[in-house]
């Protein structure tokens, strides 16, 4: 008789599982870092990948989509510095600045 009141318990927790994964979908992917160099710009993202946006055409200001990663996220940057190496705040608007549009929406780095 005690054999059969712990299947049954048993069996009942198995049908009632603690936690459901489907319930917590993943974080979406987004820009978390931006570092402006004087032709490229790299970009960390959430999910650890490391993109680069070279600049293209001569000027202080360039557009096109992220490349060497998962995410070919279109992006433009305005760079008003002579600095090397300028890193860019997220959230944050400036006289150097970046703009990546994800699905997520617009982000935006500042510096």
């Amino acid at each position: 008789m005690r054999h059969l009141c712990l299947v049954l318990l048993l069996g009942g927790c198995m049908a009632n599982p603690v936690s459901d994964i489907s319930a917590h979908p993943p974080a979406p992917i987004i820009p978390i870092t931006a570092i402006l160099y004087q032709d490229t710009v790299t970009v960390e993202t959430s999910d650890k990948q490391l993109c680069t946006g070279p600049r293209r055409t001569p000027g202080n200001a360039w557009a096109g989509q992220l490349s060497g990663c998962d995410h070919t996220w279109p992006f433009s940057v305005k760079r008003a510095t002579q600095k090397p190496r300028v890193i860019l705040t997220p959230n944050t608007q400036g006289m150097t600045s970046m703009r990546i549009e994800t699905p997520e929406g617009s982000h935006l780095f500042g510096g």
